[in-house]
């Protein structure tokens, strides 16, 4: 039986796919095929394609060969408030890495998801912010809701307590952080950074375009596939279906986004100076 070592713990709408699917690549790396069983998350809203019994999660890992890196990508894991301490109890020796967005880019990107997915009603972003106070108070909820906790934005976009939490449990050497705009702009220097993290052979040839990437990994897919359960299997199917696919989204209005860059510069400011990196670009209308 194969125990994960490596779990990308968030932000949704944040590259963690891409970032997934670059390192399922990678020979001495092993990732479930389901990508977000949430297993730890035990707080939070758990619908049907996570995962809850340990023997089926430690199943996702069944086809794990003599993989160095063992791992899964569940980008709720930073807003529980109980995953960090249940991954290193789990996992002792576990490597956490956190993927961070512009929060207003990123909360507008799920606003999109959560459009297409129907976690959401709200006729556009700004009247999805207005409904906050009431949605946290159980109010004005859409009527396919599934993840409440998600349509909280304002809450999901402070980043400073989160990684704390992470911080107070995890030591630099088992924790990294990747921040979206510099992965997007120059994503094999940012690969290279993490394989060096995970002590991996950094020389290994990463396709970047994703849908090559996505045919060059199908035998990995396929094989895992064949070896999931049904249950598992099923999972996949639904996470993988197209209703994450639609429209182009409407334009991020100027003023909305300089809205919520004020609301979270303090937490923005406060998050840079915890991990030593400048954040200060976020702040850029």
């Amino acid at each position: 039986m194969h125990y994960p070592n490596f779990f990308i713990v968030g932000m949704p709408r944040s590259g963690t796919t891409s970032l997934y699917t670059y390192l399922k690549q990678h020979p001495e790396v092993y990732l479930s095929i389901l990508k977000e069983p949430h297993f730890f998350s035990t707080d939070l809203t758990s619908i049907p394609v996570y995962v809850k019994d340990e023997n089926e999660y430690l199943g996702l890992f069944n086809s794990v060969k003599n993989e160095k890196i063992i791992g899964e990508a569940s980008v709720w894991y930073l807003m529980s408030k109980v995953a960090a301490s249940k991954i290193n109890a789990f996992s002792p020796e576990s490597k956490i890495l956190i993927m961070l967005r512009n929060p207003a880019d990123m909360l507008f990107s799920l606003y999109n998801l959560y459009i297409r997915t129907e976690n959401e009603d709200a006729d556009s972003f700004e009247v999805a912010l207005e409904k906050i106070d009431q949605r946290r108070k159980g109010y004005l909820l859409p009527k396919k809701l599934y993840f409440p906790e998600g349509l909280v934005y304002t809450d999901i976009g402070l980043y400073f307590e989160k990684i704390k939490r992470y911080i107070n449990i995890f030591d630099s050497r088992r924790l990294k952080v990747v921040v979206f705009e510099k992965f997007i702009t120059d994503p094999l220097s940012e690969l290279q950074s993490i394989m060096e993290f995970l002590q991996i052979t950094k020389t290994y040839p990463i396709e970047l375009d994703l849908k090559k990437a996505k045919r060059i990994i199908s035998e990995k897919v396929i094989s895992q596939l064949k070896n999931s359960t049904k249950e598992i299997r099923e999972k996949v199917r639904i996470k993988n279906g197209k209703t994450h696919l639609g429209s182009k989204p409407i334009p991020f209005h100027r003023e909305t986004k300089e809205k919520l860059l004020h609301y979270f510069s303090d937490d923005i400011y406060k998050t840079s100076q915890l991990l030593n990196i400048d954040l200060q670009c976020w702040l850029s209308y």
